[in-house]
Protein backbone atom coordinates (compact mmCIF):
# COMPACT_ATOMS: atom_id res chain seq x y z
CA UNK A 1 0.00 0.00 0.00
CA UNK A 2 1.28 3.33 -1.13
CA UNK A 3 1.70 5.97 1.54
CA UNK A 4 -0.43 9.39 1.16
CA UNK A 5 -0.16 12.90 1.84
CA UNK A 6 -2.81 14.22 3.05
CA UNK A 7 -4.49 16.96 0.84
CA UNK A 8 -3.97 20.62 1.62
CA UNK A 9 -6.16 23.46 0.44
CA UNK A 10 -4.88 26.11 -1.19
CA UNK A 11 -6.94 27.85 2.10
CA UNK A 12 -5.28 26.21 4.89
CA UNK A 13 -2.07 26.97 3.53
CA UNK A 14 -2.57 30.74 2.85
CA UNK A 15 -4.11 30.74 6.48
CA UNK A 16 -0.65 29.39 7.72
CA UNK A 17 0.97 32.23 6.06
CA UNK A 18 -1.14 34.64 7.23
CA UNK A 19 -0.45 33.15 10.63
CA UNK A 20 2.81 32.63 10.44
CA UNK A 21 4.32 35.59 8.66
CA UNK A 22 1.41 38.38 8.01
CA UNK A 23 -0.26 39.09 11.18
CA UNK A 24 2.95 38.70 14.03
CA UNK A 25 4.26 41.31 11.02
CA UNK A 26 1.45 43.85 11.22
CA UNK A 27 1.39 43.64 14.76
CA UNK A 28 4.99 44.56 15.38
CA UNK A 29 3.57 47.50 13.04
CA UNK A 30 6.03 46.38 9.77
CA UNK A 31 4.79 48.63 6.67
CA UNK A 32 5.68 45.64 4.20
CA UNK A 33 6.35 41.96 4.91
CA UNK A 34 8.92 39.38 2.72
CA UNK A 35 7.91 35.44 2.60
CA UNK A 36 10.37 33.50 1.16
CA UNK A 37 9.27 30.60 -0.67
CA UNK A 38 11.50 27.20 0.85
CA UNK A 39 11.02 29.26 4.05
CA UNK A 40 7.48 28.37 4.56
CA UNK A 41 8.32 24.73 3.09
CA UNK A 42 11.05 24.32 5.61
CA UNK A 43 8.41 25.79 8.21
CA UNK A 44 5.86 23.00 7.00
CA UNK A 45 8.73 20.43 6.74
CA UNK A 46 8.88 19.68 3.32
CA UNK A 47 5.25 18.39 3.00
CA UNK A 48 4.21 21.13 0.38
CA UNK A 49 5.96 22.05 -2.79
CA UNK A 50 7.54 25.12 -3.52
CA UNK A 51 5.07 25.39 -6.44
CA UNK A 52 1.85 25.08 -4.92
CA UNK A 53 3.80 27.85 -1.82
CA UNK A 54 3.74 30.19 -5.01
CA UNK A 55 0.70 29.12 -6.28
CA UNK A 56 -0.76 30.60 -3.03
CA UNK A 57 1.23 33.37 -2.58
CA UNK A 58 0.78 34.34 -6.01
CA UNK A 59 -2.94 34.10 -6.44
CA UNK A 60 -5.43 37.28 -5.89
CA UNK A 61 -7.42 35.17 -3.99
CA UNK A 62 -4.61 35.09 -0.95
CA UNK A 63 -4.11 38.94 -1.88
CA UNK A 64 -7.49 39.94 -1.72
CA UNK A 65 -8.54 37.74 1.55
CA UNK A 66 -5.70 39.05 3.77
CA UNK A 67 -5.36 42.86 1.73
CA UNK A 68 -2.05 42.04 0.66
CA UNK A 69 -0.82 44.09 -2.09
CA UNK A 70 1.81 42.59 -3.57
CA UNK A 71 4.87 44.94 -3.97
CA UNK A 72 7.53 42.82 -5.72
CA UNK A 73 8.35 39.02 -6.42
CA UNK A 74 12.09 38.12 -6.66
CA UNK A 75 12.76 35.21 -9.18
CA UNK A 76 15.20 32.36 -8.68
CA UNK A 77 17.95 31.50 -11.02
CA UNK A 78 15.19 29.77 -12.92
CA UNK A 79 13.13 32.48 -13.17
CA UNK A 80 10.54 31.21 -10.55
CA UNK A 81 9.72 33.72 -7.82
CA UNK A 82 11.95 32.68 -4.99
CA UNK A 83 10.63 36.11 -2.58
CA UNK A 84 7.40 37.70 -2.01
CA UNK A 85 6.94 41.27 -1.01
CA UNK A 86 3.50 42.25 0.24
CA UNK A 87 2.20 45.89 1.74
CA UNK A 88 0.99 45.58 5.10
CA UNK A 89 -2.15 47.91 5.07
CA UNK A 90 -3.17 48.56 8.73
CA UNK A 91 -6.09 46.85 10.22
CA UNK A 92 -9.66 48.08 10.75
CA UNK A 93 -10.56 47.07 14.39
CA UNK A 94 -11.78 43.37 14.17
CA UNK A 95 -10.38 42.19 11.16
CA UNK A 96 -8.71 39.16 11.01
CA UNK A 97 -8.97 38.51 15.15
Amino acid sequence: MQNFRPVVSAEYLGKFIHDTYVRPARERGDRVVTIQVREVCDALSHGYSENLVRGVLGSMKFRNTYRLPLVAADEHTDGRPATFMFKLQRDKPGIFE
